[in-house]
């Protein structure tokens, strides 16, 4: 498995444990809202929870001014976050 594709899985997972999804429906083209039915409350609780699982210090604002709307998309920011350290 890549880097990249361990990341999205992550992000999958999360996504499902938060918001009751099926994992089968969290993929990649997935968007947030009109996919899978997510408020910006669950959004943010998806983003603390990978900071801390993954060490990295992403935040709500800065995935929503990014236009950020779907699963891979934000699977690629989180490991954009993680290369940086």
């Amino acid at each position: 498995m890549t880097a990249a594709a361990a990341i999205l899985a992550q992000v999958s997972n999360t996504i499902a444990e938060i918001t009751g999804n099926d994992i089968e429906e969290v993929v990649a083209e997935a968007l947030f809202e009109d996919d899978l039915g997510m408020s910006e409350l669950e959004l943010e609780k998806v983003i603390r929870t990978l900071n801390k699982k993954l060490g990295i210090n992403l935040q709500l604002e800065t995935v929503l001014s990014e236009g950020i709307e779907d699963v891979g998309a934000l699977a690629q920011m989180v490991a954009e976050e993680t290369e940086l350290g």
